[in-house]
């Protein structure tokens, strides 16, 4: 399996349904959209996102790391939450200040993992996305 599919199946609330015998390929589960709240059973109606994006990674540290730890951000289980495909193509690579999730319930946790991550890769948070994590944490 691949890490989009160990994602699918930690995530599921109920046993997931593989596409062959071989259990490579994650077809059905129950995924609720964190970032919409919305419940999901057919797995190519959920992406897998980095909370943080690698774009974002890229410009806030991690232009410098090797291959090797490039790879193990970006495989990073702690990083990646099974989300809807449009609340994910609507984040794109925007950090806090750009983009906050449509289920205002999931704006602590979200920032409180945002923060998480870059603290475990050491990247940087410029002003704005400071200032934007600040505003959230206030009301958590």
């Amino acid at each position: 399996q691949n890490t989009r599919h160990e994602v699918l199946i930690s995530s599921s609330t109920k046993t997931v349904q593989f596409k062959t015998k071989k259990q490579c390929l994650v077809v059905a589960g129950k995924w609720r959209g964190l970032y919409t709240g919305k419940i999901f059973s057919n797995a190519r109606q959920v992406d897998i996102d980095h909370v943080v994006p690698l774009k974002e990674a890229h410009i806030s540290g991690s232009s410098d790391w090797s291959k090797e730890k490039k790879r193990q951000f970006a495989n990073d289980e702690d990083n990646l939450l099974a989300v809807s495909k449009s609340a994910n193509r609507s984040k794109g690579a925007k950090d806090p200040a750009n983009w906050m999730p449509k289920n205002k319930a999931f704006h602590c946790e979200y920032i409180k993992k945002w923060v998480s991550i870059k603290d475990k890769y050491m990247l940087h948070i410029d002003q704005k996305e400071q200032q934007k994590i600040n505003r959230v944490l206030e009301g958590c």
